[in-house]
Parts: structure tokens; sequence; C-alpha cells
């Protein structure tokens, strides 16, 4: 199911940053996973609203929530 890999290739990146990633990065690599944005952005939405990844507009960075980091370790 392509939003499963998009929620993947999502939480995998943000994991390997614990200082977050910005916007146009994460949006780099789900397209070089061979995603769509439309894809990534619908996956950014249900991660947000499940309380996993947050977004800062000042600094435009995604970061794991600490209860999703502990959910994936």
């Amino acid at each position: 199911e392509p939003g499963g890999r998009t929620v993947r290739v999502i939480l995998e990146a943000l994991e390997a940053a614990p200082d977050g990633v910005l916007g146009g990065e994460l949006n780099a690599l789900v397209a070089q996973a061979g995603l769509s944005l439309d894809a990534a952005e619908k996956a950014k939405a249900r991660l947000r609203e499940a309380r996993m990844i947050t977004y800062d507009r000042a600094t435009k960075i995604w970061r794991l929530t600490a209860s999703a980091g502990e959910q994936l370790r």
C-alpha cells in the first residue's frame, strides 16, 4: 500500500534525525523513494493527527514526537 510505504519512509527519516528534518528534505526523501508529493502530504497529515510527528512552522522542521520515538524502539 503506497500510504503505508510513504509513512514508513517519513518515520525512518525522522527516526534517523533526532534534530528533525526540513520539510523540503523530507519531501525529497519521499520522492527518491519513488513516491509522490501528494502521498507525502497525506502521510504527514495522518502522522500529525496520530500525534506521531510535529511540524515547527518557524523553522520548517518535522520531528518525531517523544511517544512515537518510544513506539518505534
